[in-house]
């Protein structure tokens, strides 16, 4: 066995740094695997070190291309808003507080930020961040893995992950640099512990405080961290997760800010969602093929188990893997019930222990005895086998990555859907501006988290996300409709009896059709309309369209009988484009012969004044 020890300045062993420390428990070197010197490893070094290092420069480059790509029509989405609509209240109020039970204040700084730098305009520079997040979590764990198995199948490796369509929530949804946040830190952290000197010591601490910042899922790497290093017996540098976790807890503990809300599960019921999530995992990593993802899952348990046994001593980063995966499924469950574990937001960080434990479980088996003594005795047949084994292994992780290209592209249409939704109706908010009620929630089942009063004023700060009044007649109809639903929600038409009528002898119009499909298509002047019929007083629902080409229903209207009339009113902001027209249909027990008695004319209008 290879023992690095730690070296300080001028790379010269640090003895303070060291001492006490049992060699014996240090982890083990695993490079000379791959990376043999003067061609005596496993496999061909300097060769595969570097395809290894242009597969994963493909795989970022193409991860940066298409997700910025993917991404390019979508705007703030859920949970982003409540980051936006904070303002009046004080930053470090905010910045505190939990969301959804997280720790935020990473993420919610970098928005203040961009917020203050690029606006609401533009949500790529958002994606960007998360993006970068991505590359970074991808880089640390090639590096990470490189040193364990082959450059090539780290590579591969770090590239599904980095383009793990199943989990599209985690990198196509800005709000994700939380999670993202926590897993590249972990990543960069646990790079620096490898590397055992004061100063990265120091680095992996800072790394893992900025991971508590950004989300809770940071907790899981800290779990890691204590067994690994109480497996090697590295007890002086316990301080590395002490002190982030002392953070976490003071920030919990802190006025009351846990919004944890379920309690522990069944034995069962949580067996039940241990299984769900591994099988889900595991299937994500290979093309979301659960039923590859079961069968996988059980290979790994049975090859961590063996590597376990054939090399105890060393598993302390094989133990890391499987506490801080068991842990993030502990407290997912714990926290946000067993009904998720297949939300796609869970899928990336289960995947990076997932990763890091195979090929740990790799790297063990193949330093123990009997597969020493085979890379011994076989070691040129060996080594073209090996990068055969490597260079296939590559191919499958881009057929994987091809595979799940599929979930990745329907995560983006339904972003980019929803964001089109979202436009439109902040669109119509826009246009009604200040008639609109501070309090008007204009599309609760999309956004329930804006509102009128607190959106307007964030637009008159950081600009808007929204449609524009020339960008009306670009949406398709969906869109449009969407603006007048909002627009009537906000400002509805008014109903008010008149029992002076002014209505002339003129009809409405000519009723469309006969029985209870018949109905009356009226242009709604912008004074307000009065309605009137010769008869007896009827009820007529009421539709309206104004930038659609569809009709919106807006309830029933009462129209009196002869000498007094209903006067119809819409207080809005008459936009240019904006054409109101009504549909007049009888009522649930009305005649469609109530229509032919209708009069209809202007509000305001008397006979001699036009």
């Amino acid at each position: 066995m290879t023992v690095t020890g730690a070296r300080g300045a001028g790379g010269l062993p640090d003895e303070d740094y060291t001492d006490g420390l049992d060699p014996s428990a240090v982890i083990p070197d695993h490079s000379t695997l791959h990376r043999g010197s003067g061609g005596r490893g496993l496999f061909r070094g300097r060769v595969e070190s570097r395809l290894g290092d242009l597969v994963f420069a493909a795989a970022g480059l193409t991860t940066f291309l298409w997700l910025m790509l993917l991404g390019r029509t979508e705007t703030f989405f859920y949970d982003e808003w409540n980051f936006i609509d904070t303002r009046g209240t004080s930053y470090w109020y905010e910045v505190l507080q939990p969301h959804n039970g997280h720790p935020s204040m990473v993420p919610y700084t970098i928005y203040q930020v961009l917020l203050a730098t690029v606006g609401l305009h533009h949500y790529w520079p958002y994606r960007l961040v998360l993006t970068c997040l991505d590359l970074v979590a991808g880089y640390f764990l090639y590096l990470l893995l490189r040193t364990r198995i082959s450059p090539l199948v780290a590579a591969a490796a770090a590239g599904v992950l980095m383009l793990l369509g199943p989990a599209w929530q985690d990198l196509l949804w800005a709000f994700q640099i939380g999670f993202l946040g926590s897993v590249a830190g972990g990543l960069v952290a646990l790079y620096f512990l490898d590397r055992r000197t004061r100063r990265s010591d120091i680095a992996a601490t800072a790394c893992l405080v900025v991971a508590v910042g950004c989300s809770g899922v940071a907790l899981p790497f800290l779990g890691g961290f204590v067994v690994e290093l109480a497996w090697r017996r590295q007890w002086r540098r316990l301080w590395i997760p002490a002190l982030p976790f002392l953070a976490f807890l003071i920030w919990y503990l802190a006025k009351d800010r846990s919004e944890t809300k379920s309690g522990l599960p069944a034995i069962g019921a949580a067996v039940h969602y241990y299984g769900q999530a591994a099988v889900s995992t595991v299937g994500s990593l290979v093309g979301g093929n659960t039923d590859i993802g079961t069968a996988l899952g059980i290979v790994l348990v049975v090859l961590a188990a063996g590597a376990f046994v054939a090399g105890p001593r060393y598993a302390g980063r094989l133990l890391f893997s499987v506490v801080a995966l068991l842990a993030f499924w502990t407290l997912t469950v714990v926290a946000r019930t067993i009904s998720l574990p297949v939300a796609s937001r869970y899928l990336l960080p289960g995947g990076v222990f997932v990763l890091l434990g195979a090929a740990e479980s790799v790297a063990l088996l193949m330093r123990a005895g009997a597969a020493r003594r085979w890379v011994t005795r076989w070691r040129p047949p060996l080594r073209t086998v090996g990068l055969t084994v490597a260079t296939a292994m590559t191919v499958l992780g881009g057929a994987i990555v091809y595979w799940n290209a599929a979930q990745m592209d329907a995560g983006a249409g339904f972003l980019a859907s929803w964001s089109a939704d979202v436009r439109a109706g902040l669109g119509a908010v826009q246009l009604e501006g200040g008639r609109l009620s501070p309090g008007f929630e204009p599309m609760p089942s999309l956004v329930p988290q804006i509102s009128a009063g607190p959106y307007l004023a964030a637009v008159a700060a950081y600009g808007s996300p929204a449609v524009t009044v020339a960008q009306l007649s670009t949406l398709p109809e969906g869109e449009l409709q969407l603006v007048d639903q909002t627009m009537l929600a906000g400002v509805p038409f008014s109903e008010r009896l008149s029992q002076t009528s002014t209505v002339t002898g003129s009809s409405c119009g000519v009723p469309a059709g006969s029985g209870p499909s018949s109905s009356l298509i009226v242009t709604f002047p912008r004074s307000g309309l009065e309605i009137s019929t010769v008869g007896t007083s009827t009820h007529l629902t009421l539709a309206v369209r104004g930038y659609g080409d569809a009709f919106v229903p807006d309830g029933v209207i009462s129209v009196p009988g002869r000498d007094s009339a209903v006067v119809i009113r819409w207080p809005g902001q008459w936009s240019p484009g904006l054409r109101w027209t009504l549909q007049l249909s009888p009522g649930k027990h009305e005649s469609s012969q109530v229509l032919t008695g209708l009069r209809c004319t202007p509000a305001g209008y008397s006979p001699g004044i036009g």
